[in-house]
């Protein structure tokens, strides 16, 4: 892997698991979560309208990141390939956080808690 790609995944690794990342997702779980029956397999049509509004607030997130950080979208892309083509880690975890089945689990978990407090 290049040293420019390294420096990009590290960034962006650092800033997945920075705290304003994390309590940005975990904010729109317990904002959201209350639609989400912890208790049902079924994924109902409610689900659907917020995952969208997730994935916008995720993508916005994203290009947050790379403007902030000045990387030229084609260096971005290409260490996300590599990175997706060695299975390094931080692809899988932008890849689940768009995962539909994985954010209704994400929701669904939240909202057990939420309802255990």
């Amino acid at each position: 892997m290049s040293e420019k790609n390294e420096q990009v995944l590290a960034a962006l690794s650092e800033y997945l698991f920075e705290d304003n990342f994390t309590d940005m997702c975990e904010k729109f779980a317990l904002e959201h979560c209350d639609v989400f029956d912890p208790d049902s397999d079924e994924n109902k049509l409610e689900y659907k309208p917020i995952y969208d509004k997730f994935c916008q607030t995720f993508e916005s997130k994203i290009e947050g990141f790379i403007t902030k950080n000045d990387i030229p979208l084609e260096d971005f892309y290409t260490a996300i390939q590599e990175d997706h083509e060695n299975e390094s880690g931080v692809t899988e975890v932008l890849m689940a956080l768009q995962e539909f089945d994985v954010f209704v689990s994400m929701m669904k978990e939240m909202a057990k808690t939420k309802k255990d407090l």
